[in-house]
């Protein structure tokens, strides 16, 4: 599935979705962390998309290599506040 799909169809939501991305940026991640044990917001993009995704960080989110890998996600598409046409993502066990 591709993040504009996440954004863009309304039948997404509540939906389980595996989506392909790269980490945009992980607020308040600092260098070296331990990425993989920490959960919490970061944001998922494409070149023309990004949505936030809350849940386990993936090691891809480490300041030192983010936007430099891909990673494949499951996760829940949820609106971001009741009755919004904006989108999150809830990232669930792989």
């Amino acid at each position: 599935m591709g993040l504009a799909d996440i954004v863009a169809v309304d039948t997404l939501v509540g939906k389980r979705v595996r989506v392909l991305g790269w980490c945009a940026s992980a607020p308040g991640l600092l260098a070296g962390m331990l990425v993989g044990a920490r959960s919490g917001a970061w944001y998922l993009a494409t070149a023309d998309t990004t949505v936030e995704v809350r849940g386990s960080v993936p090691r891809a989110c480490d300041p030192e290599v983010l936007r430099q890998t891909l990673v494949l996600i499951f996760a829940q598409v949820v609106a971001a506040k009741p009755h919004s046409r904006e989108r999150l993502l809830l990232r669930l066990p792989d």
